[in-house]
Formats: C-alpha cells, sequence, structure tokens
C-alpha cells in the first residue's frame, strides 16, 4: 500500500479516484458489487504534491451489510529533478568533463507503485566551449525532467600581451592590466593575478608574466604570458 508521485510546482492534490485505480485496496475482500459499498478517505486531503517525503492517509470500505475493510496508505512526493545551480572549470577541464558528476543531477523515474533513480542523462553540452565566458549545460530524462546548468569557464582576454617599460619605471600589477587589456571571465567576482617576481625593473630584457584568473574557488592560468621589454637608457654619443 505505497503510492509515488513526482513532486509538482503547483500543490495537485490526490483524487480519491486516482487511489482506487492504483489498487490499494482490493474491494473484492468484502464484497464484488462497488455499487454496494461505502468508501471512505481519511487524511487523503493532506497530500501536498509540492513537498518531498511521506503521508500517511486510511481507506476505508464498507458494504451494505456492514462488513467493512481499513488500510492503511503511504504517498511518497518524489523529488523533481535538481541539480547545482552552476559548475566552474578552468578551460583544460571542460574537454572530457564528467557532466553528470560535475552537476550533481538527481532525478527519478516515477510510476504510481514505483520510484527508480535515473542513471543515464541526456546532457547537451555541445554549447560548452573552452573559451572564458559563462554557458548553458541541459540535461534531460527520457520520459522528459528537464533542467540547465549554468557553466562558468575561467579565464581572460587579453588585448596586447607585448608591454614595453623604461629602465627603473617600477609598473605594478594595475597598471600591466590595464595597458594589457585584460578582462577577466567572469567579468564580476573574479580576481586577476599577475605574476611579477621574475621581472626585474633595474635590468634591461624581456620577461614574462604569467597571467592567472581566480573565481569560485577556481584559478584558471592563461597558456600565453605577457612578454614584457625592459628598455635600457638611451645613451647620447
Amino acid at each position: 500500500n505505497h503510492l509515488y508521485i513526482l513532486q509538482t510546482d503547483v500543490n495537485e492534490g490526490v483524487e480519491a479516484s486516482w487511489v482506487k485505480e492504483h489498487g490499494v485496496i482490493s474491494y473484492s475482500d468484502i464484497v464484488t458489487a462497488e455499487e454496494d459499498l461505502t468508501v471512505t478517505y481519511a487524511g487523503l486531503s493532506s497530500v501536498n504534491t509540492t513537498t518531498p517525503g511521506d503521508t500517511q492517509f486510511s481507506v476505508r470500505v464498507v458494504d451494505e451489510a456492514g462488513n467493512d475493510v481499513e488500510k492503511s496508505v503511504t504517498v511518497t512526493i518524489v523529488p523533481k529533478m535538481s541539480a547545482n545551480a552552476s559548475i566552474t572549470l578552468i578551460p583544460s577541464e571542460v574537454a572530457g568533463a564528467d557532466w553528470k558528476t560535475l552537476s550533481g543531477v538527481v532525478a527519478y523515474k516515477v510510476s504510481p507503485t514505483s520510484s527508480v533513480p535515473y542513471t543515464v542523462f541526456d546532457i547537451d553540452a555541445t554549447s560548452v566551449l573552452t573559451t572564458p565566458g559563462t554557458y548553458t549545460l541541459t540535461i534531460t530524462t527520457e520520459d522528459g525532467q528537464t533542467t540547465t546548468v549554468s557553466v562558468v569557464v575561467v579565464g581572460a582576454s587579453v588585448e596586447n600581451y607585448d608591454l614595453y617599460v623604461n629602465l627603473d619605471d617600477v609598473k605594478d600589477e594595475a597598471w600591466f592590466i590595464t595597458e594589457a587589456g585584460i578582462v577577466a571571465s567572469p567579468v564580476s567576482g573574479s580576481v586577476t593575478n599577475l605574476d611579477l617576481s621574475g621581472v626585474d625593473f633595474t635590468t634591461a630584457g624581456d620577461y614574462d608574466i604569467t597571467i592567472s584568473v581566480s573565481y569560485d574557488g577556481k584559478t584558471g592560468t592563461l597558456d600565453q604570458t605577457l612578454k614584457v621589454h625592459v628598455l635600457p637608457y638611451l645613451s647620447a654619443k
């Protein structure tokens, strides 16, 4: 005497006719002519299909002779499809990503008499690129349940990879970010870091600066580095 209903966004309740249709009680236990029966339900109206969990109600059937059968029924409201709201990756993690695990998707195949977790999903990741940005992952079950997950690929765009400074003209991180035209992705909430430790502003030469972007616990490092050219003083002849 156990029934299952997939969670709904609006409370649809449970109709007595639906309970009867799915055989939680056999009226033939007491009489074969259903027109001679009085059927009452206690607690059926308390079932709320928007709230996952178990609710009990009882069904009592009485015939004209006063013979009766009463049974307790459990209705389980099965949680609707769910997944993480977003996934944060660095570009190198996009190819070959285990989208099922990363998304944390959970869904159930529900019939009136059973609830079975889905293990296979149709996951559309064709729109997710290795280019930094925000993309949408679409996940669907065979019975049409669907959800979307935001995929944030951390990185940055750079307008100018070659920068020039004069000898002894020490520049800070903010200057390099502005002059190189570095725009982090995502724009909001991310932090751009430049490794200036290898740059010697007192010695003319060419130096590499590594660019990394951090967001939501992930740090993406760009494959290409900034090239900083420290220029020597001009000498007069």
